[in-house]
């Protein structure tokens, strides 16, 4: 165990405070010591899964383990900005990007990386048909598999993005592997841990790889364990069974203002929105100013979700580098100044078998009704999700309250052609054409503002917030890493246990017997 000053990077103490969430979830003097110790075994939850490998998988909590075992050629950092893992440099140019990998970087079996390695691993994810790295590598505009990969040599890999839209490194993302043949056995990787064995239906075990080509963790083991049932997740949490989880709906609340652990808060990717339908009544354009004056987006998030929501204008995760702060206005003063001339009834329908939507649902009625309008909620009780769906795009209502899961890239093509949105203007396909056209990640940013002004504008689409996760944490455990949705357990590369230091700060005097009594005395 060695000795630490933990005024520890001020991200630490951050980290701690829990500060990126709307809650302060644990107060931590940032002049207190710690010690902090060189090793450390981490217990995560697994949910039963069918394969081990790791550019296929269909589980969550497996692919989110993965990324502990495998870097990829780039990751994405807080703001889901591709950062370089396996890359030494890159040289882009139009719809291709020339990647030198770095040197000295070896499997987990002391083989070293390759350009053919990079090469075996897209052609595996394109030949498997399945998982998110192939739904990653999609053309979102055609569906085709536009990134195409050569080697140069033995560290040169040229990529080309072959078909509408930008070349982006977030494609680049997925991790390389090296197979052996064994189906019970992880592929090997070039991460921070190394696969030691799996039992099946029961755990995984991993352990900290001494080659590691960049800094080394403080963490030594990590085991997965496998929760049949998932609902028992927070209860392995509370008995000490795992010190570490995601959590991905508004329960982790639990965990707030608890002395025993510790959440790193963070805008999940579900979406929740309102369409406002301008084929009908909502064809006047104040009306549909009226509804979104008429919501305050803090009181809906506070009533719906218990407060784990960030409140949004956008349809991108609020964290986003292709995000854009947009200030939308709350006002039921003006609200009820547009509804008294026309004394609306609006026709409101939402997903029935979801019982936050129903919360939404009622909010925002509450909130209507207050600013003057009348609300009938459609009947859906009972209905499964194909016969809300065909109900959406009938359009058979006013006001639309839905979810969606977002991506890390703008995909606004998939979220068209669902067939539930209910307008495509002239001004919205030029702007589709220029993202079609656009070369890479700065034309994206650009183009996107014009987008999120044109939504904001209209008022057809109306985002309405993002739901919080979280990393729990023991308050043995810390990190200075960020977590984000997509790799949130690589913040145990940056994890270290630790203990108050005979609890008083480093620096602190000591105080002698006699000052002490006359303390007392007084």
């Amino acid at each position: 165990m060695r000795y630490r000053k933990i005024l520890l990077l001020i991200c630490c103490v951050l980290f701690i405070l829990g500060c990126r969430g709307t809650e302060d979830v644990k107060k931590v003097d940032n002049e207190y010591g710690f010690l902090v110790a060189e090793s450390g075994e981490v217990t995560i939850p697994l949910t039963p899964f069918d394969s081990l490998d790791p550019l296929t998988t269909s589980n969550m909590s497996y692919f989110y383990l993965c990324g502990l075992v495998y870097d990829g050629l780039y990751s994405l950092d807080k703001n889901y900005k591709p950062v370089r893992e396996l890359v030494e440099s890159e040289e882009i140019e139009g719809h291709s990007v020339i990647l030198k990998l770095k040197d000295a970087v070896t499997f987990h079996d002391g083989s070293t990386l390759t350009a053919g390695d990079v090469i075996t691993s897209l052609d595996h994810i394109k030949n498997a048909g399945k998982g998110a790295y192939f739904d990653l590598i999609r053309n979102p505009f055609n569906g085709e598999l536009s990134l195409k990969a050569m080697a140069l040599d033995n560290k040169t890999i040229k990529f080309t993005w072959d078909g509408p839209g930008p070349m982006l490194l977030e494609y680049l993302i997925f991790p390389i592997v090296k197979y052996k043949g064994n189906k019970q056995s992880m592929p090997l990787g070039t991460g921070p841990f190394k696969f030691d064995r799996y039992e099946t239906k029961k755990a995984v075990y991993l352990s900290r790889y001494e080659y590691y080509y960049d800094e080394m963790p403080s963490i030594t083991k990590v085991t997965g364990i496998v929760h049949e049932d998932e609902e028992l997740i927070f209860t392995s949490l509370e008995t000490g069974r795992i010190n570490v989880s995601t959590a991905w709906t508004s329960e982790y609340g639990r965990f707030y203002n608890n002395d025993k652990f510790s959440a790193d808060v963070f805008p999940g990717n579900k979406l929740t929105f309102m369409l406002l339908n301008p084929n009908g009544l909502l064809q006047d354009e104040n009306l549909r100013k009226g509804i979104c004056y008429a919501i305050d987006k803090d009181e809906l998030i506070k009533n719906s979700v218990k407060d784990r929501g960030v409140k949004t204008s956008s349809f991108l995760n609020p964290k986003s580098y292709y995000s854009i702060s947009i200030n939308d206005e709350t006002n039921p003063e003006k609200a009820q100044q547009i509804f008294s001339k026309n004394k609306p009834t609006f026709r409101l329908y939402f997903y029935w078998g979801d019982k936050e939507q129903l919360e939404v649902a009622n909010n925002i009625t509450a909130a209507l009704k207050n600013a003057g309008a009348e609300v009938h909620i459609i009947d859906g009780e009972g209905e499964d999700f194909e016969t809300y769906l065909q109900k959406v795009k009938d359009g058979n209502y006013d006001i639309l309250i839905s979810q969606m899961n977002t991506d890390i890239v703008p995909t606004y093509p998939i979220f068209l052609n669902s067939g539930i949105f209910p307008i495509v203007d002239e001004e919205f396909n030029h702007i589709i054409s220029k993202i079609k056209n656009s070369y890479n990640s700065r034309d994206l940013v650009q183009i996107n503002k014009e987008l999120e002004r044109y939504v904001l504008n209209k008022k057809v689409f109306v985002p309405l917030f993002f739901n919080q996760n979280a990393m729990i944490y023991s308050n043995q455990i810390i990190s200075e890493y960020e977590s984000n949705n997509i790799f949130p357990y690589k913040s145990l590369k940056r994890a270290y246990f630790t203990e108050k230091h005979d609890g008083k700060r480093i620096d602190e005097p000591e105080v002698k017997t006699d000052e002490k009594n006359a303390d007392k005395t007084e």
